[in-house]
């Protein structure tokens, strides 16, 4: 029976970290969603995304104003962070911080 993920992106202020399951099935669905403000998931093009559309395009970005998405694809997918604090300064993934970013291995 499939699990719905809440995936939560914790923000420092510095960085903007995924609390990623270590394990996510097909079928799963998945929101991502931060205290600190709203959150932007930006998959890395190469790798593609476990999330597709309803032409089976994968979806490379998705936002905490999404509704929950099933995993469609099985794969390691590789994710960059961001967080738009309430003052529109937004944290996330870069050369300073690459721990802004996660790996979803979805089976």
């Amino acid at each position: 029976m499939p699990t719905a993920l809440e995936i939560n992106v914790a923000c420092d202020g510095t960085h903007s970290v995924p609390n990623i399951p270590q394990s996510m099935n097909l079928g799963d669905t998945v929101h991502y969603s931060s205290a600190e403000g709203s959150v932007i998931i930006l998959f890395e093009d190469g790798g593609g995304s476990p999330f597709l559309d309803a032409n089976n395009n994968p979806i490379m970005v998705i936002t905490s104003t999404a509704p929950p998405l099933p995993l469609k694809r099985a794969g390691s997918f590789v994710c960059r962070c961001f967080v738009t604090l309430p003052n529109g300064m937004t944290v996330g993934w870069g050369p300073n911080s690459p721990q802004s970013g996660g790996n979803s291995v979805v089976r």
